[in-house]
């Protein structure tokens, strides 16, 4: 009996949100690191959660990014802003995921927004049209899920997007 009612307490605490970094803190958390195409079990795709006040941003969305979100009690319905260093697929397969999740889990009303490299406008237009079916499915009995709230605005930024420059840290090259 002890321990049912220790692993209840625990439980609920585990799943109590995630408070915010304190006023004027920037947080930034490292969801994953592991790049490139090979695929470990104990590593997660490159992505960045930053936070700083009611902001929460999110550098890349590579595998395995929902569930280091959900491992910090962080909703994907949290997350305003995606930016996309780049478009390989390491650091955009778990944009689906990203995007869904955070409707089905309520994203407030504003969209989410995902900024990228020449290319990034595209890419969410047809992700939108391969997941149409399941918006339309969802949007009706059972669920109800709002269809209005599964829609993105799609903004890019650059030409190449973002490039590392050695001691200068990030620019947009044009």
């Amino acid at each position: 009996m002890r321990l049912i009612v220790l692993a209840l307490l625990i439980s609920s605490t585990m799943l109590q949100p995630a408070a915010g970094p304190p006023a004027g803190v920037l947080r930034v958390t490292f969801l994953g690191t592991g790049g490139g195409p090979a695929v470990g079990i104990d590593r997660a795709g490159p992505a960045s959660l930053v936070e700083f006040g009611s902001e929460v941003l999110l550098i890349d969305a590579g595998r395995g990014t929902v569930e280091r979100l959900q491992g910090l009690n962080r909703s994907p319905g949290s997350i305003s802003q995606i930016f996309l260093t780049h478009l390989h697929s390491d650091h955009t397969v778990g944009l689906p995921e990203v995007w869904l999740s955070g409707w089905w889990r309520g994203r407030p009303a504003a969209p989410l927004e995902v900024r990228g490299p020449e290319g990034t406008r595209d890419m969410m237009a047809h992700l939108q049209q391969a997941f149409s079916y399941d918006v339309a499915i969802r949007s009706g009995p059972p669920e109800n899920l709002n269809r209005e709230k599964a829609a993105r605005r799609i903004r890019y930024y650059g030409r190449r997007g973002l490039r590392a420059q050695r001691r200068e840290g990030y620019r947009d090259r044009r």
